[in-house]
């Protein structure tokens, strides 16, 4: 009897709870501050809260109040939590046992104009249906800015308006749940890459994990570096990929990744609209490597999907926004994601290639100390925008432009 009236009070508990969890999930879509500030504080369910409610609200109240607290942009199609306190994100991950994907980027992640990648990364990869069951079943997620996105406004003079980011790049980190950086993922790749990554990231966290002492963790750790940066920089020679079964693909680095030689870079336009035209963000191509991205796609066919129907989905309903006719034609949208497939396969091979290969080599020698310091060096070394740079490369000294004072103004604080 007794048990009977435990199971009953425990249901009456369960019920009350989620009726409660579902008025304060109204109320946040309503604009009540109180209740997206309290969603926000119970983290993953917070936002599991508001999706229940999902079919209950208009559309863009609903993805008002979800962005807030998801503290990410789009997360109506994610339904991902994500950390903006790396401490915080810490305790949670020793807590869950799980390692941390921690973003880097321009701008923040829940304004539309953060820089492009992730842009992309919130439209391909949070919102494919496997990675973001993945990352929430697998990962405590955090980002942090590294400085504000750059934006260009173009006024054509008649009404016409164009609005873009100018530079910038993005890097997810796998940390362990103490913050220890144990892989990095540069910029953007197809899905099915990102996943396998990922994947591959997990498994890595467990071997560390197991290991007895700091020696024998860095020891693991060096190693599995030291592989994967001699698979990438040899791509024709065969090398033991430890972490391969852990990958649903069931094939090892030297498998998964083909051959790929970037092309040289092409010579700096001159002028003084040249430095900000190499680094406007109208499509995929990320600052540092859109010769390497051109030289692909002159012989690049379409290869298989890989942007599954919720991203589609997702890019549908931006490109709806568009005041252009054009572009909102199906015609246009199978032109657009067979160009975006191109390259993203591109992005893929040489953020993998070119990026990734160095990170491991920066793992495998021992210059990994901390996520800042790897961070700093990511930014100065691989994406060409170090922090000392105020003007992040789009200003050149001997450039003139014709412009008094070459366009620049410092707002005073």
């Amino acid at each position: 009897m007794r048990s009977i009236t435990l199971l009953l009070t425990f249901s009456i508990a369960t019920a009350t709870l989620a009726a409660d969890t579902n008025t304060l999930a109204l109320k946040a879509i309503r604009g009540d501050a109180t209740a997206v500030r309290a969603l926000r504080a119970m983290g993953q369910p917070g936002v599991d809260a508001l999706m229940a409610v999902r079919a209950k609200a208009a559309p863009q109240p609903f993805a008002r109040a979800v962005d807030a607290v998801c503290r990410q942009r789009d997360c109506a199609w994610s339904g991902l939590y994500w950390y903006t306190d790396l401490d915080a994100a810490k305790r949670a991950a020793q807590q869950s046992r799980k390692p941390i994907l921690s973003l880097r980027l321009l701008g923040k992640l829940d304004d539309e104009l953060s820089c492009a990648n992730s842009r992309y990364f919130r439209t391909l990869l949070y919102a494919n249906g496997e990675v973001s069951k993945y990352l929430r079943a697998n990962y405590i997620l955090h980002w942090q800015s590294e400085r504000p996105a750059p934006l260009i406004d173009i006024d054509f003079g008649d009404g016409r308006k164009l609005r873009r980011t100018v530079t910038g790049n993005s890097i997810h980190y796998v940390l362990s749940p103490t913050g220890q950086p144990l892989d990095a993922i540069p910029g953007l790749y197809q899905p099915p890459a990102f996943l396998s990554l990922l994947r591959e990231g997990v498994a890595l966290h467990r071997l560390v994990d197991r290991m007895g002492d700091a020696r024998a963790k860095t020891d693991a750790l060096r190693a599995y570096h030291y592989n994967a940066y001699y698979v990438l920089a040899k791509p024709s020679r065969w090398a033991i990929a430890p972490l391969s079964p852990a990958n649903e693909v069931r094939r090892s680095r030297d498998d998964r990744l083909a051959a790929w030689a970037a092309g040289s870079f092409a010579p700096s336009k001159s002028g003084g609209e040249g430095p900000v035209l190499d680094r406007v963000s109208f499509d995929a191509r990320a600052f540092g490597m859109v010769a390497d991205l051109a030289a692909m796609l002159k012989s690049k066919t379409v290869g298989p999907a890989t942007i599954d129907e919720h991203s589609r989905s997702l890019i549908q309903v931006k490109r709806a926004a568009a005041p252009v006719a054009s572009m909102r034609s199906a015609k246009s949208l199978e032109a657009l994601l067979e160009n975006l497939e191109r390259t993203l396969e591109a992005d893929t091979r040489i953020n993998e290639q070119k990026f990734h290969a160095q990170i491991h080599r920066w793992f495998a020698v021992g210059e990994v100390t901390t996520v800042d310091a790897m961070n700093d060096r990511a930014y100065d070394e691989l994406f060409l925008t170090p922090r000392d740079d105020a003007w992040m490369g789009l200003v050149s000294d001997t450039s003139f432009t014709g412009i008094e004072g070459e366009g620049l103004t410092i707002a005073a604080r």
